[in-house]
């Protein structure tokens, strides 16, 4: 599992750090929150703000990332705010203009997937976000009919599908996203005043988690 936090302040993205993480999820979130506060010389007392992935994504990881979120916006008294992790991925590109598309790898021969389209700093969704066949996603990407920029890691698991159209610009060194663009996006809706989610935020999942659908098929 891949963890990323981040310190975001009014000038932008302060530090980050992004790592692969084979021990517990929880505990390398709040180390590695604990590690970026030190080393800024910040501490839990100094957050504004608590800005977390919602979805799609892992199953456990999203369960993990909202509860430790919820739990520090509850114990410091701060607004939490949910953002779509494609969204998010997005956002990370925002110096750019043009269509992007996140993908993620979903598992069982599928993608999550967005189209956005780049203007002024702005993201403005062409595709909604949603889980997809290959087959399927690369005929909904070629009928935008523009270049569009592919990032995410599954654009590398399924790279045979799309790199045979011309249109598909693939870029293999945006594999994952980072916790800077979550940050800045939550920061912005702060400010324009949106409430915090800490009672009403759900894990966006899409689809059914594989333990569920098990559970059904063996009723």
């Amino acid at each position: 599992m891949r963890g990323s936090v981040a310190l975001i302040d009014e000038k932008g993205a302060m530090d980050f750090i992004n790592q692969d993480n084979e021990s517990n999820h929880t505990d390398w979130l709040l180390k590695h929150i604990d590690i970026l506060l030190k080393r800024n010389s910040l501490q839990t007392a100094d957050l504004n703000g608590i800005a977390v992935a919602k979805g799609p994504g892992s199953f456990t990881g999203l369960r993990i990332g909202l509860a430790t979120a919820k739990g520090l916006s509850l114990a410091l008294n701060i607004p939490l705010i949910g953002i779509s992790s494609l969204e998010a991925f997005a956002y990370n590109s925002i110096d750019r203009s043009g269509f992007i598309a996140p993908l993620i790898d979903a598992r069982r021969s599928q993608l999550f997937a967005a189209v956005y389209k780049i203007e002024e700093r702005k993201l403005n969704v062409v595709m909604e976000e949603g889980v997809f066949d290959p087959d399927e996603l690369l005929t909904r990407l070629i009928a935008i009919k523009s270049e569009i920029l592919l990032v995410g890691d599954g654009v590398v698991r399924y790279r045979s599908t799309f790199e045979k159209e011309p249109s598909l610009i693939i870029d293999e060194n945006m594999l994952y996203s980072n916790a800077s663009g979550l940050g800045l996006i939550a920061l912005e809706r702060l400010k324009s005043g949106a409430p915090s989610e800490l009672v009403t935020l759900k894990p966006n999942y899409i689809r059914k988690s594989d333990a569920k659908i098990k559970s059904v098929c063996s009723i």
